[in-house]
């Protein structure tokens, strides 16, 4: 695994059942063995995430970020299961876990590459409070249209000058989809690239 950490929200792993882990064997990887599994971090305000997920089925640490970890009906259970609970303030501005405070504490505990592999709201967060370095985005070759779920939720701008620029510094073609990736422009240099 590349990432220290996977993180996630509670909805995307119960909604999509995910294990949040390399499926991938040593061989396939071309490293030696064992396969190390990341630290599988789940957003979860009100420890809404069961016990019985299917991400505890793998031999691997599950951290739960949550503004009160004795409010929830399953901490008990999740304890049991070997998941750590932490506390972790509450936006003042907005809704949701403080995602600054989240990832101060990951470097604290030694977390220093972080993938976020998340819905659209969670996703367009990061984006949007200026947290996200790069973006990995999977396209494929079909036009979903206004019905679809976005891949993030962003707030409008404004013009295209007050967009958020990337710089594309991979494109790979996997089977019949695209994998591109992109790497945030530092603001200091968005003006001598335009």
């Amino acid at each position: 695994a590349a990432h220290c950490a996977v993180l996630t929200g509670v909805d995307t792993v119960l909604m999509d059942h995910a294990r949040l882990n390399v499926r991938l064997t040593a061989e396939q990887l071309d490293i030696d063995p064992p396969v190390r599994q990341p630290v599988r971090v789940v957003l979860d305000s009100d420890l809404r995430l069961t016990p019985s997920a299917p991400m505890f089925l793998v031999d691997a640490p599950v951290w739960i970020y949550t503004r009160d970890p004795k409010r929830g009906i399953h901490r008990d259970g999740l304890a049991e299961r070997g998941a750590q609970l932490i506390t972790v303030p509450e936006n003042d501005d907005r809704p949701g876990l403080n995602l600054t405070a989240i990832l101060e504490d990951l470097a604290a505990r030694g977390i220093n590459e972080l993938m976020v592999e998340a819905g659209a709201k969670l996703a367009g967060s990061f984006i949007a409070q200026d947290l996200a370095d790069e973006l990995v985005v999977y396209q494929a070759p079909m036009l979903l249209g206004n019905p679809a779920r976005p891949a993030t939720a962003l707030p409008e701008v404004e013009s295209l000058d007050s967009a958020r620029h990337w710089q594309l510094t991979d494109v790979a073609r996997l089977d019949s989809d695209l994998r591109l990736t992109l790497r945030k422009i530092p603001d200091t240099l968005k003006n001598c690239l335009e």
